[in-house]
């Protein structure tokens, strides 16, 4: 009998990602014939598997010839390796944090969001991101698509300005007769008759001004008085029956504020004794002839008491059109007063008054001579330069005339001068001293003088 043959074909897929070996080689095979088939994969491409009458992914593997076959070599991409990226993570200034990674390590794959929290140390505080990463959010993430570099920037953290205010006048659980403590009571202060409020007040930053508010109960407060000066007090001297609430509220000049309040009984016909007189004025800028009135100029009355002056009254003047430069003042009427005039830049004038028992009014105008606002920093010395807060700065003019100041946020000081020459010492602990001769005049465009100062640090402090 003649022998019987049977062809094998092969093909590979995807085209072109490789080929088929076979041994014995042909294609076409007598009956019984076992044929080893060899796939050879392309760049870029590995084996999978087989197809066809042929199956599994042995490579090489055999068939044998006892038909015709069709056999299918199945190919795929060879997988491209990872890609792996290095993140750099540095703090400014050196030694003021660190920064937290998650996942940790350094090193990431191609793709891998990474979570980057900073953490201050003491005495700083985080600020803003820098390097391949910016805004100031807290933690933030980056995306791991190449090379990364990221700096994590500190400052130095700044306590906020602090401002207390207490009522020292009346205190709790006493008896007041006429603006006089009389004993202790067992529960609420009782008061019969005027009492004077007294509070005081200590704060970081100079103070704006400190208002009386009286709030009788079931009531809303009421603004009885606002004092810009120490010693702060308010004579309260209207009808009264019921429990009341003294509050003292306190506001320093960029707007920190603090309270205090006394719950109280009080009792009061409002029988006034003595006649009082109306004093009134305007406050103008002795340099200006037209439109020279000063808004915001405070006013304050001491009446002379032997040889103290005791403040009674305050008042600042109107800033609208219709009662700029404008005062008005409630006096006791058979006294001696000393009125003295404030306003930010203007040298501080005051005289002395006598008002006469039978004066209902009186008019008294001012002038003030105005200055220029010297201001600037106290830093160290160095490439960053940070201020120095609580710095000493004492300025002696012509004629040894002194003024003092302190650096506050950020070192930053002002201090409003008259015309004329100066010199500037500037004393800082830790720190040498320095100082700078200055001339102020008056300029026509702007209207400060900006005298910075760098301190070099004393060799202990070093």
């Amino acid at each position: 009998v003649p022998p019987q043959y049977y062809t094998l074909e092969v093909s590979v897929d995807p085209e072109g990602a490789g080929s088929v070996e076979l041994d014995p080689a042909g294609g076409t095979y007598e009956e019984g014939t076992v044929v080893e088939l060899t796939a050879v994969a392309s760049d870029g491409y590995v084996f999978d598997h087989w197809g066809g009458n042929l199956s599994g992914s042995d490579n090489p593997t055999t068939i044998v010839m006892d038909s015709n076959k069709s056999v299918v070599a199945y190919f795929v991409s060879e997988p491209v390796p990872p890609q792996y990226y290095t993140l750099e993570v540095s703090v400014d200034p050196e030694g003021a944090g660190s920064v937290e990674l998650d996942p940790a390590g350094g090193t990431y794959e191609e793709g891998t969001v990474v979570e980057l929290t900073a953490v201050a140390s003491d005495g700083y505080v985080f600020d803003h991101w820098g390097g391949n990463l910016s805004g100031s959010d807290n933690p933030t993430t980056i995306v791991m698509d190449s090379n990364k570099s990221v700096v994590a920037y500190f400052i130095e953290s700044i306590t906020p300005p602090s401002i207390n205010v207490s009522i020292v006048k009346p205190i709790p659980k006493s008896l007041y007769l006429n603006d006089q403590k009389v004993f202790f009571t067992p529960r609420r202060s009782v008061i019969i008759g005027p009492i004077t409020i007294e509070a005081n007040v200590s704060a970081d930053e100079p103070i704006s001004e400190v208002d009386f508010y009286i709030a009788k109960a079931g009531s809303e407060e009421v603004l009885k008085y606002r004092d810009y000066s120490a010693p702060y007090k308010y004579m309260l001297d209207e009808r009264a029956f019921g429990l009341y609430t003294i509050i003292v509220k306190a506001y320093d000049i960029y707007d920190n504020s603090a309270e205090d309040n006394i719950s109280v009984f009080m009792l009061n016909f409002h029988r006034s004794v003595g006649n009082v007189t109306i004093v009134s004025g305007m406050v103008f800028d002795y340099n200006k002839l037209i439109n020279g009135k000063i808004g915001g100029a405070i006013v304050t009355a001491y009446r002379q008491n032997d040889s103290e002056l005791i403040k009674v009254d305050s008042d600042r003047t109107g800033r609208f059109l219709f009662n700029k430069g404008r005062y008005r003042l409630r006096l006791e009427s058979g006294y001696n007063y000393y009125i003295e005039v404030s306003a930010k830049g203007y040298e501080t004038v005051g005289r002395y008054i006598s008002i006469a028992n039978n004066e209902t009014t009186r008019i008294e105008n001012f002038y003030l001579n105005g200055t220029i606002l010297v201001k600037g920093k106290v830093m160290k010395s160095g490439l960053l330069g940070r201020g120095i807060r609580g710095a000493n700065i004492t300025v002696v003019g012509e004629g040894g005339k002194i003024y003092n100041t302190t650096s506050g946020l950020f070192g930053k000081y002002s201090i409003y001068l008259l015309p004329g020459n100066y010199t500037i010492f500037v004393h800082a602990d830790g720190y040498n001293d320095t100082f700078k001769d200055i001339t102020v005049k008056y300029k026509l465009i702007g209207k400060s003088i900006k005298v910075n100062f760098k301190l070099e640090a004393t060799e202990e402090a070093s």
